[in-house]
């Protein structure tokens, strides 16, 4: 269903089986309440699953792969988020004076976000006045506002955190983040692949060298960490949810050796993949700093 409320704002909500689509289009949040959906941007890759969503610029393009998937994606207006900045940060008598926003863009950090804040609990919010079939208009722009509200929320909370990393210049420090992410993003949706450290430099644009220094610092964790984290919660997940043999659980999340697997699931989970199956209420999940769950088409999601 396609809830649409002005040009180039409005909300997807439905049962996608398959689709595949390219281009670019207005500034806009991807949620998968169930399946997943894989977006390639600037030759990266992120990987949207249940319990996280990405955020895409206006005018950014991407390709988009979906498969079997209940999307929740919302496109704004252009100038929303302008608008509600502006609202948000000058004076009362200024917005009386003046209502209008600058019209100076705002780029949000395209990254896959974990579940954070009030972003996914207010699509949530609006899935279920979808599913009530309800709500009006001003019930849905209502909505939006306060999502905006809440993306710049936490675009401002990035941003501090962004600050807080040591470089020479901001911009400097703004576009570390950006391209680290971008990889971090990037191992994330690949994370069953044969990936080398060339692979994760070439899509961060960023020389092999840079790229696991700067990793570490920003992450405390290399890009190898990182993936192994990736697969031991995604074994964890299927040895939790499925009946499949500790074999084919291997391979599912990229290991090419069973005795490999079982050493780094030993590793960081304290006990082999079969004792961690039939004893899983006995053992603490892997912490993680992103979640990895896996679970009437639009022309754009």
């Amino acid at each position: 269903m396609t809830i649409t409320l002005g040009p180039q704002s409005f909300i997807f909500a439905g049962y996608v089986p398959h689709h595949e689509w390219q281009g670019a289009h207005a500034l806009s949040l991807k949620v998968y309440l169930a399946g997943e959906a894989l977006y390639e941007v600037e030759g990266g890759r992120q990987r949207v699953t249940p319990g996280s969503f990405l955020i895409l610029n206006e005018g950014q393009p991407y390709r988009l792969r979906i498969q079997r998937a209940r999307s929740a994606c919302v496109f704004f207006a252009p100038g929303l988020a302008q608008s509600v900045a502006h609202a948000l940060t000058a004076t009362e008598a200024s917005l009386l004076d003046d209502p209008a926003a600058p019209e100076a863009p705002i780029h949000f950090y395209e990254r896959v976000y974990p579940a954070a804040g009030a972003v996914l609990p207010i699509v949530q919010h609006i899935q279920a006045g979808i599913a009530a079939g309800q709500a009006s208009r001003l019930w849905y722009t209502e909505r939006m506002h306060e999502l905006m509200v809440a993306m710049l929320r936490l675009q401002a909370q990035t941003r501090h955190e962004v600050a807080a990393k040591p470089a020479r210049r901001p911009a400097t420090r703004d576009e570390l983040f950006r391209r680290l992410q971008r990889a971090r993003d990037f191992i994330h949706a690949s994370a069953t692949e044969d990936l080398t450290l060339d692979d994760i430099a070439r899509v961060a644009c960023m020389s092999p060298n840079h790229l696991l220094r700067t990793f570490r610092q920003l992450f405390a964790q290399t890009p190898h960490d990182y993936l192994t984290e990736r697969r031991i919660a995604q074994a964890c997940h299927l040895l939790r949810a499925t009946e499949q043999p500790v074999v084919e659980v291997c391979a599912a999340v990229g290991y090419a050796s069973v005795t490999s697997f079982t050493a780094r699931f030993r590793q960081r989970m304290g006990c082999t993949p079969d004792r961690y199956r039939h004893q899983s209420g006995d053992f603490r999940e892997v912490p993680t700093s992103q979640p990895w769950h896996t679970g009437d088409s639009d022309a754009r999601t």
